[in-house]
């Protein structure tokens, strides 16, 4: 019975969710996906979901990785699909609950049936937030001073280093600091990739 019932409150959820992706999945195309470069989805797959083109929206590894730290080291890590991510910013949902998890884990695994593969990563781009007034790919290169139409690796890396760290409106030196050692370490994994 309470499995039923789990099954018809997510079934409902879902069908709010794809109206919500639609939309967004339709905006993109219309509007963002010829303004972001393969360099910086390179570097969101590198830094965020190394194995993404291998699952279908969860990462049984990453999970079993990240519940493994928290058992064995009592330290909360990230096992988290670009998926899974979409699905978050999309519900506005960031709270650290055990049942928020397993929704989003369940429902990942759907959002193949509204965007294809090789736009996900583009899609969450395009409502990310990276930062203080920088809600998306667009506005982050524009605050950042960034050209669209010229972005290198750095960049990229600037780029999705915020999406671990966003940019407060006023930088302290800890933030900054963390910035630039993911910069750095995106960038090392960037030049691996060539």
């Amino acid at each position: 019975m309470t499995a039923t019932i789990a099954l018809l409150f997510l079934s409902r959820a879902w069908q709010g969710l794809k109206v919500d992706l639609e939309a967004i999945y339709a905006e993109y195309c219309n509007t963002v996906r010829s303004k972001v470069p393969a360099i910086v989805i390179k570097a969101l797959i590198l830094a965020e979901d190394r194995r993404f083109s291998k699952h279908g929206g969860i990462d049984p590894i990453a999970i079993g990785r990240a519940v493994w730290n928290f058992i064995v080291h009592r330290k909360l890590e990230g096992g988290s699909t670009i998926e899974q991510q979409l699905i978050r910013k999309v519900t506005g949902q960031y709270k650290r609950q055990f049942y928020r998890k397993m929704r989003e884990i369940l429902i990942a695994s759907l959002v193949e049936r509204v965007i294809p593969k090789y736009d996900i990563p583009g899609v969450y781009l395009s409502i990310a937030y990276f930062g203080w007034r920088m809600n998306g790919f667009q506005q982050a290169c524009h605050r950042l001073g960034i050209d669209l139409s010229n972005i290198t690796p750095p960049h990229a890396a600037s780029i999705v280093a915020r999406l671990k760290y966003p940019q407060p409106k006023v930088v302290s030196d800890i933030r900054a600091r963390q910035i630039a050692v993911r910069e750095k370490h995106i960038l090392n994994l960037l030049s691996r990739e060539n």
